[in-house]
């Protein structure tokens, strides 16, 4: 029994066997004030306990980016597990050791008896909260963990597939993040995001699109082997920027096909053959996850993508990749939903530089030349015409050049921006690409100096000598 509990029922216990002295001391008039009083205390009390229900679990579970475990509860999830639970919990490692499945076991080992005790009693008004504090890896983890225990203990239930996973307690997720400018804590319940009932709500308005996409191709036209086996990537995009959708699918397309490694960490576990893509309205989904009704959303997503899955691979349990700026809440889900050997593909910003890919691929740089001293010479000769036609000069003749060289056989273009480009090629194209830019130099008459290398910073430092060493040049280690 809590204290709250005890110190009220000891209160009426001692009320009721005090009642006879007390009114010979105070009369019936003073007992009765004094029973009104406890009546408003038990009543508080009530209420106050009644506001709570279920256990509230925090899981803290950073990077090992994140350089250490965090001292102190976030006020807004202490406020509001104060706020609505009986009693709730703080787990996390001690140290950031070894990788988020690691540490995602520990967690759901170290909570296990917490959900069991809460599948036992099985009471409506009993759920369990989990608060996520982690990336998206880690969250993905945490919920593939999770889904493996609670598959392990479930009984099956009426309106519930299998797989993925039943769920026998009504088990609610948390996680808060910064959106609008605002701290925000979003729920999402995972009974009825594994319900059948979810699927049959047809297109939701939050969803913008859904393709498919045929990896398979891109991996042969820059000559790269097809893969020992069939392998689906699953692109997850919440479009906060309107037009952002392109350029983050494009991204991940070439990164899951093995093409270029463009920030996000691909192993060649990682490599696809094939991949589809969904993009959300960002206010409409994080007004959903603010209301409490996001779960059909995310069913529809999620549901989709696996239906695609199991129709390329003949069954459901074939892990997929996941490539994706969801919240980590949705990130929970997704991995408690899709089959277990699935996984999160990490992206940082920080991680610039190029692998040594398949097929020897080569990293080239092209950079005009005495584009901005050109157009700086002009501008102080207050000759803005000029500075204006030189400046549209040089962008339509890059973009010549850049739009002949990605058309060659094993050239593809990672980037462009400005007055320069940067291409990915096999070590097979070299000769031709380098043939082809000085064929395009002098037809042109635009002047470009060109490095290439077997990783980024060889093909910079190269460009580098390309630069001091008269310009107009290309210069490589290969």
């Amino acid at each position: 029994m809590d204290f709250e509990s005890f110190a009220f029922w000891f209160s009426v216990a001692f009320v009721a066997g005090a009642g006879p002295n007390l009114a010979d001391n105070f009369g019936i008039w003073g007992l009765v004030s004094i029973w009104i009083l406890m009546g408003i205390v038990a009543v508080v009390l009530w209420y106050k306990n009644k506001r709570k229900y279920g256990v509230g679990i925090y899981i803290s579970l950073p990077s090992k980016n994140d350089g250490k475990k965090e001292s102190s509860l976030p006020s807004s999830v202490r406020k509001a597990m104060n706020r609505s639970h009986r009693d709730w919990f703080i787990y996390g490692p001690d140290k950031l050791m070894g990788s988020e499945y690691k540490r995602a076991r520990w967690v759901i080992n170290t909570i296990e008896h917490r959900i069991n005790e809460a599948q036992i009693k099985n009471q409506e008004d009993e759920p369990l909260f989990l608060y996520i504090h982690s990336r998206l890896p880690e969250a993905f983890a945490v919920g593939q963990r999770a889904a493996v225990l609670w598959k392990e203990n479930s009984i099956r239930e009426e309106g519930y597939e299998h797989p993925p996973y039943p769920l026998s307690i009504d088990f609610r997720v948390r996680s808060f993040t910064v959106y609008g400018g605002r701290e925000r804590i979003y729920e999402l319940n995972l009974r009825k995001i594994f319900s059948e009932k979810y699927r049959e709500l047809g297109q939701d308005c939050c969803r913008h699109r859904f393709e498919s996409i045929d990896l398979k191709k891109k991996r042969e036209d820059n000559g790269l082997p097809s893969l020992e086996k069939s392998q689906l990537a699953v692109i997850l995009h919440v479009e906060s920027v309107e037009g952002s959708a392109n350029a983050f699918r494009d991204g991940a397309v070439l990164a899951s096909a093995g093409v270029a490694n463009n920030g996000y960490m691909v192993m060649e576990e990682d490599k696809c053959d094939q991949a589809v893509f969904f993009s959300i309205n960002a206010n409409c989904f994080f007004e959903k996850l603010v209301n409490g009704e996001a779960e059909s959303t995310i069913c529809e997503v999620l549901h989709k993508c696996q239906e695609y899955n199991a129709r390329l691979h003949g069954r459901r349990d074939v892990p997929v990749r996941l490539f994706t700026n969801i919240p980590s809440v949705f990130a929970f889900a997704a991995g408690a939903y899709f089959p277990d050997g699935s996984r999160i593909v990490r992206y940082s910003q920080s991680y610039v530089e190029y692998s040594r890919w398949t097929g020897n691929e080569i990293v080239a740089i092209v950079d005009g030349d005495d584009v901005g001293e050109q157009t700086e010479r002009s501008l102080l000769s207050r000759d803005l015409d000029n500075a204006v036609m030189w400046s549209k000069k040089a962008d339509q003749s890059l973009r010549d050049i850049v739009e002949k060289m990605q058309n060659l056989s094993g050239v593809s273009l990672v980037s462009k921006g400005g007055d320069s480009a940067i291409f990915s090629l096999r070590s097979s194209s070299l000769s031709e690409f380098l043939e082809f830019l000085d064929i395009l130099r002098m037809d042109t008459g635009f002047r470009v100096s060109c490095g290439y290398g077997t990783d980024s910073r060889e093909a910079f430092n190269s460009l580098r000598v390309a630069k001091t060493s008269g310009k107009n040049i290309s210069v490589g280690i290969y």
